[in-house]
């Protein structure tokens, strides 16, 4: 079956499937096994939303198989909130892994339909995991049956653009977004049309197999002009985190002859993206 494989700099995210789900209930204690249990029947009820209630297992990339801790959404409410829980195995705590896997899956939520805020609950002395959810601004706003009550609302600083980029190195380009440009990737390299989507806030990039053909970029087909516009009202904070990356900023933030506050960067296939917003 296709899968939403999440990608970070050290770690895979991957949907459990039933069977997985079924062998964790196996393997587990009977506080955990009851958890994963409950996990198993949403994603059964609600098998066109089953992504909302399965366990999401958090693998090292440089060890395939070594299953580190798992995420999961408790469903998604009417009023468009679902719900975050996680838990790392024993000795791997205090690495960053769990903040890593975290923001891949809130990247992930926010480009689901639907969903507009994704929300948490933690024990009263839960230090590290208040500590993860303060890093993705996280604001508290009551108490729950377990202690303090979190959420974090849909943000909107990228928007309204939706390319496909045919790319002679579909992986190289992928990492590239992922790494420089705080993308998350998911994989459909077994679709019949072989692909892979890079999500950030709303906005989303297909990346296709151009089968060894280069990629020629408008400007130097046309004379000028970008390959893409990203509608954005955070062009400040977007170029000097690029910059602050490593990608090359190709046109510095300005205000153009038609009135776009806007800035353009080049991407690692020679493309030209460009950021911004029309002004008042």
């Amino acid at each position: 079956m296709d899968r939403n494989i999440l990608t970070t700099k050290r770690l895979t995210v991957i949907p459990a499937s039933n069977e997985e789900t079924e062998k964790m209930i196996a393997e587990a204690d009977a506080e955990l096994a009851e958890a994963y249990r409950m996990m198993l029947n949403g994603s059964r009820e609600h098998p066109e939303s089953r992504l909302f209630y399965t366990p999401w297992m958090i693998f090292l990339r440089d060890e395939p198989g070594k299953r580190i801790g798992d995420i999961c959404f408790k469903g998604l409410e009417e009023n468009g909130e679902t719900e975050i829980g996680y838990g790392m195995e024993p000795g791997f705590e205090g690495k960053g892994y769990m903040t890593e896997a975290v923001g891949a899956c809130i990247g992930w939520a926010f480009t689901q339909p639907g969903v507009r805020a994704v929300t948490a609950e933690t024990a009263p002395d839960n230090g590290a995991s208040k500590r993860i959810l303060a890093k993705f601004s996280f604001t508290e706003y009551g108490q729950g049956e377990e202690g303090p009550r979190f959420r974090l609302e849909r943000p909107a600083r990228l928007f309204a653009s939706h390319p496909v980029f045919p790319v002679p190195d579909i992986e190289k380009t992928a990492e590239f977004y992922r790494e420089k440009m705080g993308f998350t990737r998911v994989d459909y390299r077994s679709a019949a049309e072989p692909h892979i989507c890079l999500y950030r806030d709303g906005t989303e990039i297909i990346l296709t197999d151009s089968h060894g053909r280069a990629v020629v970029p408008n400007r130097v087909l046309y004379g000028y002009g970008g390959d893409a516009y990203f509608i954005t009202d955070g062009q400040e904070t977007l170029e000097a985190e690029f910059r602050e990356n490593g990608v090359k900023i190709a046109v510095p933030l300005r205000t153009s002859d038609y009135h776009n506050r806007e800035f353009a960067v080049e991407d690692c296939d020679g493309r030209m993206l460009y950021f911004g917003i029309k002004q008042k």
